[in-house]
Formats: structure tokens, C-alpha cells, sequence
């Protein structure tokens, strides 16, 4: 039988979903929800920045989150707290992690998951008022994705004769054309110009 297939999904993914956004787009402020932050440049204080070094997300505002759908059979979750705690929900359940572990920089793991979509969400639990302001806060990094190797025969719609493969590469080819045919040559006259090149 084959390994699990691992990946990770970094925090600057666009299929991570920050609440209540993933960035200020000002100046940072940890209290109000996520920023980005780079361990070489830090903060960006301008659009159109671009960060140096490792990304981070970082945020200190009481009940800010993140969600990541995925199709597999486990996660982890990787960044570090100070000052700070958070609850995991994963499938709709509220869940403990039993694996934080602050100096491995993991947040949460979950294995032996069913072969299934999931979803998990990361809460931030922050007091309301932090002296000095924003000085409880969390920071992800990035997630990393555990899913079931691929079957080891293909699928049966892959099982191609030779001959039926050249049949339909030669549908497809004559639908292309038959498609950008229509798209390029004009129709019936419709009283407005019609150019083309020579």
C-alpha cells in the first residue's frame, strides 16, 4: 500500500478564509483582525509591499479565525501563541487538541480522519482589553494536509484502446474548431461593420 501524500497550504493561501479579513490594508493592527507579517520585513506599512522571509498571519483580536476546507484523512495546524488560546471546531464539533505543542510551533493535529471532506476552524480566545494593546496574539503559519495515496489502478474511464483515444482526440479537435469557427466568422449582417485582416 502507498504513503499518505502530505502538502501544506501556506497562509498567504487564498483558500484559507480569515474572519473578520485576512489583512487591514493599513497600517497593521492586530486588534482589529488578521495581518500578514514576515519574519525577514515584517509588517508592510504600503500597498504593493512585498514581504520578505516567512509569512505569518497574526492577529490578537478575541474571536478572529480561520477555516480551511480540505479531502483527506488528517492536519496539522503550525504557528505559536503568546499570551493567548484558541478552540478548535472541526467537522461542526468542537474539539480539544491534545497534540500543542508551543515548542514545535504546533497549534493542533488530526489523524485517522475518514477519507472525506472536513473542515476546520482555528478561534482566537484573546482578553478584551490587553495591556499593552496587542500583546496577546497568535500567529499561523501554514497547515499541513494529509490525504490517502491514490488507487493504484486507474480509474476504469482512463481504459483507452489506442484506436478509441485517436477517435475521440479527433471529436474533440473537430468540436474546437467547429467552436472557434463560430466564434470568428461572422453571422448574418447586422448593419455594423465587420473587419478582418487580410
Amino acid at each position: 500500500m502507498s504513503s499518505p501524500i502530505q502538502f501544506s497550504v501556506d497562509d498567504t493561501s487564498p483558500t484559507i478564509d480569515y474572519q473578520p479579513f485576512a489583512d487591514t490594508l493599513s497600517t497593521p493592527s492586530l486588534g482589529l483582525g488578521w495581518n500578514p507579517y514576515y519574519s525577514i520585513s515584517g509588517f508592510s506599512n504600503a500597498l504593493g509591499t512585498i514581504g520578505q522571509g516567512q509569512s505569518f498571519h497574526v492577529t490578537s483580536l478575541n474571536g478572529a479565525s480561520l477555516t480551511i476546507h480540505w479531502h483527506g484523512t488528517g492536519i496539522q495546524l503550525l504557528g505559536n501563541v503568546t499570551d493567548a488560546s484558541f478552540v478548535i471546531i472541526l467537522d461542526g464539533r468542537l474539539n480539544q487538541s491534545t497534540t500543542f505543542d508551543p515548542s514545535n510551533n504546533i497549534l493542533a493535529t488530526y489523524q485517522a480522519l475518514p477519507d472525506a471532506d472536513h473542515n476546520i476552524t482555528l478561534q482566537v480566545v484573546t482578553p478584551p482589553i490587553q495591556n499593552p494593546p496587542d500583546s496577546h496574539t497568535l500567529f499561523f503559519d501554514k497547515a499541513l494536509i494529509i490525504a490517502a495515496p491514490p488507487p493504484d489502478t486507474p480509474p476504469k474511464y482512463a481504459r483507452f484502446s489506442s484506436t478509441r483515444q485517436r477517435v475521440i482526440h479527433r471529436s474533440l479537435r473537430t468540436e474546437f474548431l467547429h467552436f472557434f469557427t463560430f466564434l470568428l466568422l461572422p453571422s448574418q449582417p447586422t448593419g455594423l461593420p465587420f473587419h478582418s485582416n487580410p
